[in-house]
């Protein structure tokens, strides 16, 4: 038995060196050889990459699988200061020549084995481009590529060969963009193309790209994204394509890129932006300077997930941001230099830049708003920021307002910076308490103002006062204890009232001040007696010469016409057209001033009306927020989810919704139960009937069971008087004993 094991042993020894041998017969090559790396241009194998003169032998190193040469530069040590610099050594690759440009060439020369027994196939008519240097953070750097329209080129070693992740092109021109390219690196993750010329991209070209992940196409000649053209790239998360010549991009471009969180547009002339209903991981979204003109007010419905939208410089007139009310993730939100006429705050933004638009009407349901900038618009009344209770910083700079009060920001309790200037203010309002505000810059240059607030307690902890420009002529200072920079130039000021601050007055004057007034340590200003009466007089005074001036004026030419009696006639007549016109206008000035106070009555009472409107609203917020907590209330009571953060209205609506449901569902109920309880009495009622003939049944059996009782123990008896009578008929039978005997 042992001998035949062996037997077997040996066969199968021998079988197996004999398949072994006729393996490397075909294939030209020892069993050795089979495992290891051959270093491409040479015939010795190698497992690591050699660098030395300038020449570079490409394998595959100890500690990488990437296939690219490099050449460091070793006067610099620093990681991030490395320097790497093609190869000046040809290197032949599968019988062509690899110039140290990354160009391919035929060879006559000797051809190494590759690596894999099924090596593609290559076209000894096309160039080969394979990676040269490193830049990081990319570990495939090609260069010198020159691709035109209708020429072709391989990229890489073979697809089994190209490990690379990372791949940049430097000092190329790519007229368009090749699928092969894209093919050639099937673990691809990071794709910069940037500022190649690419006019457009092969159909399919990302067929192949499941591991794409960042696609960098800025500074191209891009004109159109047709549908599909990223189509395969599932995986990717960031791209962009700023700074081409797009001026459409079809709705479906991105709707396989379900993945995509950062999107850059910016700097082409697109006027609609494409779907991003499948793109529900969107964070991010860059369409700035574009040729936008609306957005649709669903356009971000499925993107739960926004953090940053930046549409500016556009010519955006229909933006709705309510569509972003209920993203709880959204921090920014640019719509600067468009043409917007109204402004909705989204709860959840905490950052808004919406300057130079033509915005007369800002709309705050429930605000998180932190920094918000409404600079250069048409705003007349100032915006109720009442609910805004975490902002910092509020630029209303450039608008049209006319007066500030505080009460449209008495819960911005956070609030530091606040700019007014360039408006068309007359005067402010603060708030009489004595606690300080927050406020530490303030900008009321390039005004109206010619007196400040009545109360200054609350400006105790004010850096920065600008009230250049404006008509001052007094300022109460003394309130204003941590003042670190002043801006006062260019106003009517007494000079009692800035003497105190002049050390901290950061714009003095240069330039020699208006006639009249002194320059005081860089200050211009006046030595008033009193100084609003002096400043109105001096006002009726320059009115008064005015016209002293135009009367001088009248007299010297009606002397200079009375020399000629004709001309003396024609100048009575002006003069009596003139004295007419000086009469109409002192009625016409008789009835502005009437006007005049009529408006500041219709001012008053409009004020009064304001006032009792902002007390309306308060109220009316008061009440909002208890409507939000029954709300929310009557919501945990039936045990409704909110399904994501929903608007009150909305939530109001669903408990309607579930209420209404619920009642049909319990009329339902009590229908099918008043069914049930009928059918339940009639068969209570059948089972009562049935009772009672049972009942009937029984008393019958009852009295016939008694009935037979009766006549059991009538029977009985009956037995008993035959027994007795049969004893006693015995004795006469069988004796005296009533015995037989033998």
């Amino acid at each position: 038995m042992m001998h035949k094991w062996l037997q077997l042993c040996c066969l199968c020894v021998i079988a197996t060196f004999t398949s072994a041998h006729n393996y490397n017969t075909r294939h030209n090559q020892s069993p050795s050889t089979t495992e290891k790396q051959y270093n491409y241009g040479t015939s010795t194998p190698t497992s690591n990459y050699q660098q030395s003169n300038n020449n570079v032998t490409e394998g595959t190193p100890a500690n990488s699988d990437t296939g690219y040469s490099t050449v460091q530069d070793p006067s610099r040590t620093s990681t991030t200061d490395l320097q790497l610099q093609q190869p000046d050594a040809n290197v032949a690759v599968h019988g062509k020549q690899i110039n140290a440009d990354g160009t391919a060439s035929n060879t006559q020369g000797t051809q190494s084995n590759p690596v894999s027994s099924n090596p593609p196939v290559q076209n000894p008519s096309r160039e080969r481009h394979i990676c040269t240097i490193v830049i990081h953070p990319f570990d495939c750097g090609i260069t010198n590529v020159k691709l035109r329209k209708g020429e072709q080129a391989d990229f890489g070693l073979g697809w089994e060969r190209n490990r690379q992740k990372k791949i940049t092109f430097e000092n190329s021109i790519l007229q368009y963009l090749p699928k092969n390219l894209i093919d050639a690196f099937p673990s691809l993750q990071l794709l910069k193309l940037e500022d190649l010329q690419i006019t457009e991209i092969e159909p399919h070209a990302f067929q192949n790209a499941n591991k794409l992940s960042i696609l960098l196409l800025q500074n191209n000649q891009l004109g159109e994204i047709a549908r599909g053209s990223f189509e395969g790239a599932n995986q990717l998360t960031y791209m962009s394509l700023s700074n081409n010549d797009i001026t459409y991009m079809d709705d479906n471009t991105f709707n396989r890129a379900i993945s995509l969180k950062s999107l850059w547009l910016d700097g082409n002339k697109i006027e609609r932006l494409p779907n991003f209903g499948t793109n529900v991981g969107l964070e991010s979204v860059n369409a700035s300077y574009n040729s936008l003109n609306s957005i649709p007010d669903n356009h971000f419905a499925y993107n739960s997930q926004l953090k940053k939208i930046d549409v500016s410089h556009n010519q955006l007139t229909q933006f709705d941001l309510w569509q972003l009310n209920n993203k709880a993730s959204l921090n920014t939100i640019d719509v600067s230099f468009n043409g917007l006429t109204r402004l909705y705050i989204p709860r959840y933004a905490q950052i808004i830049n919406a300057r130079n638009n033509s915005i007369e009407r800002v709309t705050v349901e429930q605000c998180g708003l932190q920094h918000l900038s409404l600079a250069s618009n048409r705003i007349k009344v100032m915006p109720n920021l009442g609910r805004c209770t975490q902002l910092m910083s509020l630029d209303l700079s450039d608008n049209l307002l006319e007066e500030f009060s505080h009460a449209t920001l008495a819960n911005a309790r956070q609030l530091e910076y606040l700019n007014l200037a360039h408006n068309h203010l007359f005067q402010i309002n603060l708030p009489g308490g004595q606690a300080p505000l927050s406020w530490k810059h303030l900008d009321l240059s390039n005004n109206y103002l010619s007196y400040g607030p009545k109360v200054l307690k609350s400006l105790a902890q004010l850096d920065v006062l600008l009230l250049n420009n404006n008509r001052f002529i007094s300022f109460d200072f003394d309130g204003l204890q941590n003042i670190q920079a002043l801006f006062i130039s260019h106003n009517e000021w007494n000079c009692n009232s800035v003497s105190a601050v002049i050390h901290k007055v950061a714009d003095p004057n240069t330039h020699q001040c208006s006639p009249g007034f002194k320059n005081l340590r860089g200050v211009c200003c006046k030595d008033y007696v009193n100084p609003y009466n002096d400043r109105f007089n001096e006002i009726l005074r320059d009115i008064h010469l005015s016209e002293v001036n135009q009367r001088d004026s009248l007299k010297q030419q009606c002397s200079s016409s009375q020399n000629n009696p004709q001309q003396y006639a024609i100048e009575s007549h002006k003069i009596d057209g003139i004295r007419a016109e000086a009469a109409s206008a002192d009625a016409s000035k008789r009835d502005i001033l009437n006007k005049i106070a009529l408006v500041e009555d219709n001012r008053a009472r409009l004020n009064e009306q304001n006032r009792n409107a902002e007390e309306q609203r308060r109220l009316l917020g008061n009440h909002q927020v208890g409507l939000s907590k029954e709300i929310e209330k009557q919501r945990e009571m039936y045990g409704i989810t909110k399904e994501g953060l929903i608007s009150d209205k909305w939530m109001l609506e669903k408990i309607i919704k579930f209420v209404e449901s619920r009642m049909v569902f319990q009329n339902e109920l009590l229908s099918t139960r008043r069914n049930t309880f009928a059918e339940t009495a009639q068969q209570i009622e059948a089972l009562n009937t049935e009772k009672t003939n049972l009942e009937t049944s029984l008393n019958k059996l009852k009295q016939d069971t008694e009935s037979l009782k009766q006549n059991e123990k009538k029977l009985k008896t009956e037995k008993d008087t035959l027994e007795r009578q049969l004893n006693r008929n015995s004795a006469s039978i069988h004796g005296t004993s009533g015995r037989v005997t033998k």
